[in-house]
């Protein structure tokens, strides 16, 4: 790891840079031993020591990031990229009204995104992009907000071919439908763990 923390330290001054605190370092180097054959997992590790390094960034740095890291997949990494450069991602939920008097429903699309469409997102399992969703949320680094993402067009979200195919689904079975709207967003600690973790020194 030599040569990429080395690289990543290019640009700081030496008067900014500082022997990083061993409650820091010493499980960066524990976790860096089972990252090997993944570059990018390796370099999550790499992006905190250097920032640990930086005077500038260390007070951010905190030691739980390094656990965070433990639970993220290749996959998960290339998400939060998305996630560090937009903060918001909106969805929408599809809900199948059973039972207007007693308010009866079913969820029958929930937390729908154009996340791998709209951002060209490469990712291996792309099948569980909600589950990485949820784990992201799990870590405290993403949050899920039921309300109008301000100034987003939900239009394209709400009439893709997928919706369009559920509501008249719905609708043929005699149901009424509505759609709900939200957004994901990152965190306080989630926005510390993208500016140390994620973003690339």
């Amino acid at each position: 790891i030599d040569s990429l923390l080395s690289n990543k330290l290019n640009g700081v001054s030496h008067e900014n840079l500082q022997t990083p605190a061993v409650y820091i370092a010493a499980p960066i180097l524990e976790g860096l031993k089972f990252v090997t054959d993944s570059e990018d997992l390796k370099n999550l590790y790499v992006n905190l020591l250097a920032n640990a390094m930086d005077k500038n960034t260390a007070g951010i740095v905190h030691p739980s990031f390094v656990e965070t890291i433990k639970y993220l997949t290749p996959d998960e990494t290339k998400i939060l990229v998305i996630f560090e450069k937009f903060e918001k991602i909106p969805f929408v939920n599809i809900i199948q009204i059973i039972d207007e008097n007693s308010g009866h429903f079913e969820m029958v699309l929930e937390k729908h995104n154009h996340l791998i469409e709209e951002h060209k997102l490469e990712i291996l399992h792309k099948d569980n992009l909600h589950l990485y969703l949820e784990n992201l949320i799990r870590l405290g680094i993403l949050s899920c907000e039921n309300s109008i993402l301000p100034n987003y067009n939900y239009d394209h979200l709400e009439n893709c071919e997928l919706n369009r195919f559920i509501r008249k689904d719905v609708q043929n079975k005699g149901y009424h439908f509505k759609t709900e709207r939200g957004y994901y967003k990152t965190t306080a600690y989630g926005n510390g763990f993208l500016k140390v973790v994620i973003k690339n020194k």
